[in-house]
């Protein structure tokens, strides 16, 4: 039977309750000309029930038990890096917060993208170093679209730094530089617009994870801890980024002459990446203040102190 490269012969809605991939059985022409058809597990009449479906779940981790049972080829392998952000989401991506506060600093994460996508964040950070970010741009771009997109942003004028990926400052990342034979960077347009915030970024995959993990602070021990990092629920592709990011998963051979693997798989990660960026260029926040509030230091402060100070002097005290 001729097929075109991927076609989907669906089950009847009624068949069967179970899902199933792509709404029933697949029949595509594989790169050897050969035909394949995958038929879902529920074709079985002594499959198509949930007590089998709930036991076929049993001991298998989310992606392989999508794989594996539900034929799902998009699935992304590996362990979640971050699986508490599906259990407990309202703790980690919160509405958006409106104004941010005069006395909080503004800095901003980019990875850059032509044919996948560019990703900027934008974050605020108040006075323990705890971050919330606030804002995403997201789609393959230039460094034109780019440089609208920031200046036009409400809070370009407080926007103290940038963190871009360090190859940005490559001088052949342009096809400018290929076209007319121009000696130029993607970092070097985007400071000839006007973007002269951009400083290169620490583009250590392990210590970003680290970074991130600390400050989303999740502790089975203690899980009323308070994150230190916060995003808002407009930034959707940061979340399902997040949500679906994987370690890379190794081969029982692979781990007789190794340890388990920290990194993760290095896939639709665009914008955490820039989030990475973002995170590594604060200082480590707490719970003590890491910088004083506008106003403690202020000349009416100080006055303010040397008066209280004297009206509880003594007259001994005053004597030199």
């Amino acid at each position: 039977m001729e097929l075109p490269p991927r076609v989907f012969l669906d089950v009847p809605k009624t068949a069967s309750p179970l899902p199933s991939p792509g709404g029933g059985m697949q029949a595509w022409i594989n790169s050897n000309g050969f035909t394949v058809l995958t038929v879902p597990y529920h074709a079985d009449p002594k499959k198509d029930n949930w007590e089998w479906f709930n036991k076929a779940k049993k001991g298998l981790r989310e992606d392989q038990f999508r794989r594996e049972v539900l034929i799902d080829f998009t699935a992304r392998g590996g362990q979640k890096v971050f699986p508490y952000l599906t259990q407990n989401p309202g703790k980690y991506f919160v509405k958006p917060r409106g104004e941010v506060p005069k006395n909080h600093y503004i800095v901003g994460g980019l990875d850059f993208g032509s044919r996948n996508p560019s990703a900027i964040l934008l974050g605020s950070v108040n006075e323990r170093g705890h971050i919330h970010v606030f804002a995403e741009f997201y789609k393959p771009s230039n460094p034109a679209e780019i440089s609208r997109y920031l200046k036009n942003h409400p809070y370009f004028h407080r926007l103290q730094k940038i963190a871009a990926d360090p190859s940005m400052w490559n001088k052949n990342q342009h096809q400018l530089a290929e076209q007319y034979n121009i000696i130029t960077s993607i970092a070097d347009m985007l400071n000839d617009m006007g973007i002269y915030q951009m400083e290169r970024a620490n583009n250590d995959r392990l210590s970003g994870l680290e970074r991130i993990k600390y400050l989303f602070r999740y502790s089975s021990e203690k899980p009323d801890l308070d994150p230190y990092l916060t995003i808002s629920e407009e930034c959707v592709n940061l979340r399902k980024e997040l949500e679906e990011l994987v370690y890379k998963e190794e081969t029982p051979e692979q781990l007789t002459n190794k340890n388990e693997s920290e990194d993760t798989v290095k896939r639709r990660d665009h914008a955490y990446d820039g989030l990475k960026y973002l995170c590594l260029s604060c200082s480590v926040p707490s719970d003590m203040l890491t910088r004083p509030v506008a106003h403690e230091f202020s000349l009416r402060s100080i006055e303010d102190q040397m008066d209280l100070d004297y009206e509880h002097d003594s007259f001994d005290d005053l004597i030199i």
